[in-house]
């Protein structure tokens, strides 16, 4: 067990660096694309490490589902929508691009669909509010990632060296941090909003078209693990003065 909690507070310590590095590795490039240095993405390498560096958005796609009808009468079929049907009966008789059982009545009936993925964006060398307020919100959230895993590492130690009971501000601190996290993810996100920094967003096509996908949403699961933290570490405390109180009688 001793040895399981000192390897875990190593394993914690690395991904702390790593997160650290990482964080002013971003504000590095920022700098570099901001002050007119280089653009995105960024490709460097550096004897046998290669870097990249790349920044996207979040963007939705919406499909309308078409009758498959449709596609099997018409030689031009439409651009806007999309068919797919589900043939319970006769899954055999269906290959992609054919619908042979168009008249089947199905149990299931697709209507649309919502696909979510990132946009690569290139960025030339310059001033851009978007690069400035994406880099600098990967800044932060690394940088209290690897706060937490710091923190995490010398709360591990603690437990190896069976001090754990006298870590109880620590843990509250990890727990304060999950939480603030949470909290700060969505606020993050709706700062580094398109629209939020005064850009505007067109799609033009024959078919489907792309819009900004949806932003962070505040992680319910995230906070109620950040109290339970916080609560852990009030167990702690509290079992800290009972084994003080113990002492004394003693």
């Amino acid at each position: 067990m001793h040895r399981g909690f000192v390897a875990a507070a190593w394993v914690a310590l690395v991904a702390a660096v790593v997160s650290a590095a990482f964080a002013v590795y971003a504000v590095v490039v920022g700098a570099l694309v901001l002050t007119g240095q280089t653009g995105l993405p960024l490709h460097k390498a550096v004897g046998p490490v290669h870097l990249d560096s790349a920044i996207s958005m979040p963007v939705r796609l919406f499909v309308e589902v078409c009758d498959p009808a449709v596609f099997a009468a018409r030689r031009n079929p439409p651009g806007d929508c999309a068919a797919f049907a589900f043939d319970r009966d006769r899954a055999e008789e269906v290959s992609p691009g054919r619908f042979r059982g168009v008249e089947v009545q199905n149990d299931v009936e697709p209507v649309s669909a919502v696909m979510d993925g990132d946009l690569a964006l290139r960025v030339p060398p310059g001033w851009s509010p978007y690069v400035a307020a994406k880099m600098a919100g990967t800044a932060v959230w690394a940088g209290l990632f690897s706060l937490l895993l710091f923190q995490l590492s010398r709360f591990l130690r603690a437990g190896a060296a069976g001090r754990a009971f006298g870590q109880v501000d620590r843990l509250r601190g990890i727990g304060g941090l999950v939480i603030a996290m949470a909290l700060l993810d969505p606020v993050i996100s709706q700062l580094t909003r398109p629209e939020a920094l005064g850009y505007g967003f067109q799609s033009r096509g024959p078919g489907p078209m792309l819009v900004p996908g949806t932003e962070s949403s505040l992680n319910v699961s995230a906070v109620a693990l950040g109290l339970l933290v916080v609560l852990v570490a009030e167990v702690l405390r509290r079992g800290a003065e009972i084994e003080a109180e113990q002492e004394l009688t003693v």
